[in-house]
């Protein structure tokens, strides 16, 4: 279902941003680098007395662990109950062409099931990037479309086709970039970006020494 599409994406790995031509017109230094943008994909509480920006990639082995083992300490003990307000911004990584197709497809979802496809993207992070057969891959991403709400190859090819959802993610690389970004997992908690360690028992410790 998404083959063609996938093998299109391929042409932006090309290029160390997501596409070149696009990057001159989208890379003054940007509003909301170091706090919450109104198009944001946020969780908990908008009267959270403190916030904690992520920026992770689908396809990062270390994102991936860092989803499996402290994610859910943080949204049960922090964000589900109040403590906590979540920022997730999206930094494609390699593989490119998969990195970007899973947030592409996560940005057409219903904008209250958008974390939802995010976690089932890491959740099949291992399967998809171990695989040696290219139907395994596809089979992967059908699913993920069909969590994202994509139902048919037309609705998935409309939204990835649609150029204001790449203007999203080269909005989420240019205030990570302006931000001092350079590795992911990275975390920006209350305006600062944060070093050293970033499991589950560090930020309950951000959040209670706050």
């Amino acid at each position: 279902m998404i083959r063609v599409t996938l093998l299109a994406l391929t042409l932006l790995a090309a290029t160390p941003a997501l596409a070149q031509d696009r990057t001159t017109a989208l890379n003054s230094t940007p509003a909301y680098m170091l706090s919450e943008a109104p198009t944001d994909h946020t969780m908990g509480s908008v009267d959270a007395p403190d916030t904690l920006i992520l920026y992770a990639s689908n396809v990062c082995p270390h994102c991936g662990t860092w989803f499996a083992n402290d994610w859910p300490v943080v949204k049960s003990e922090l964000v589900d109950t109040g403590k906590l307000r979540l920022v997730f911004r999206p930094l494609p990584s390699a593989p490119i062409n998969l990195s970007i197709t899973g947030f592409i497809m996560a940005e057409c979802a219903p904008a209250e099931t958008y974390m939802t496809v995010i976690e089932d993207q890491f959740a099949r992070q291992s399967t998809i990037l171990s695989a040696q057969d290219g139907a395994i891959i596809k089979a992967q991403y059908d699913a993920i479309a069909k969590v994202a709400g994509l139902e048919d190859e037309t609705a998935i090819a409309e939204c990835l086709a649609n150029e204001g959802h790449f203007d999203t993610l080269q909005t989420s690389a240019n205030r990570a970039g302006a931000a001092g970004i350079t590795g992911i997992p990275s975390f920006i908690f209350n305006g600062e970006v944060m070093s050293g360690d970033n499991d589950a028992a560090a930020i309950m410790r951000w959040v209670n020494e706050n």
